[in-house]
């Protein structure tokens, strides 16, 4: 059976960036694409009727037909985008499929994920995005690759490594089958303890080494998501990192560091969840 990235297709802005990183991964991994344009309802008339409970049935007719209209257009819109980059995937020699669904996009890739092997995002910046983005990582158990607009390809790969038990057992889901191949990687560990850095990062690479994936070892003497961002951008193409599901608190734990190299870093990143859920098959 044909493995499939999900590419999620959302606005003009990023949507060359998403299909940029989908054919790339696509090739590398014999996937095929499936672009996900999904259309959100708006809450515009449910807020309207609970601030104003005298609302008036003509202004009531208006308003919906004006909804209405409105969301013909962004559904047309969105039929349009898929098409366009359906045809852009195809010609680079991806074979490609659409979805266009209405509802919230993180609930509705919950619901079809098991089916794929990867996910990407693009990465705007923009406060909505951002939320959206996040509630994406806390929701979704796929490995989530955040596209920049300008995607390339990637030649080297910058983990960076907590030492902890989740992001061992992500890695081992991932190190399977890479997702990313044919990149020189770098295991990192950011601390000014150089003796337990070292006893970290020796741990990591076990994780490597068990599946024979080369891998060499950084430490940086800086504790800030600043630092490693400052770091990745002047020697690497992409930043892995691990988000984890606390399953006796059911959530995501999403900290400051991780939301500040979301924020900061101009370079892809990719996102390794625990996969408590389900097996993906990677």
């Amino acid at each position: 059976m044909k493995q499939y990235i999900l590419a999620c297709i959302d606005t003009k802005e990023n949507a060359k960036g998403v299909c940029d990183a989908a054919i790339y991964f696509a090739n590398l991994l014999g996937a095929g694409v499936t672009l996900l344009h999904a259309l959100e309802q708006s809450d515009d008339l449910e807020i309207n009727i609970t601030i104003n409970p005298n609302f008036e049935p003509k202004v009531f007719e208006e308003f919906a037909k004006h909804k209405e209209k409105d969301e013909q257009a962004k559904d047309k819109d969105g039929k349009e985008l898929l098409n366009y980059y359906q045809n852009y995937c195809e010609n680079a020699g991806v074979i490609t499929n659409t979805l266009h669904l209405h509802g919230d996009l993180a609930n509705l890739i919950t619901i079809i994920e098991k089916d794929y092997k990867l996910l990407v995002v693009g990465k705007l910046l923009d406060n909505e995005q951002d939320l959206q983005i996040k509630e994406i990582i806390k929701s979704v158990n796929l490995p989530i690759l955040l596209a920049n607009k300008d995607f390339h390809s990637i030649d080297k790969a910058l983990y960076a490594y907590d030492g902890s038990d989740n992001l061992d057992k992500a890695l081992n889901k991932v190190l399977v089958n890479p997702i990313i191949k044919n990149a020189s990687r770098v295991l990192i560990h950011l601390s000014k303890d150089e003796k337990k850095a070292k006893e970290i990062l020796e741990k990591g690479k076990k994780v490597f080494d068990k599946y024979n994936k080369a891998i060499s070892l950084e430490i940086l003497d800086r504790t800030s998501p600043s630092d490693l961002v400052d770091y990745a951008h002047n020697n690497f193409d992409i930043i892995v990192m691990g988000a984890y599901k606390n399953m006796a608190i059911k959530h995501i734990i999403f900290g400051s560091f991780t939301n500040e190299v979301l924020k900061k870093s101009k370079l892809p990143l990719l996102i390794l969840k625990n996969y408590k859920e389900f097996e993906i098959g990677i």
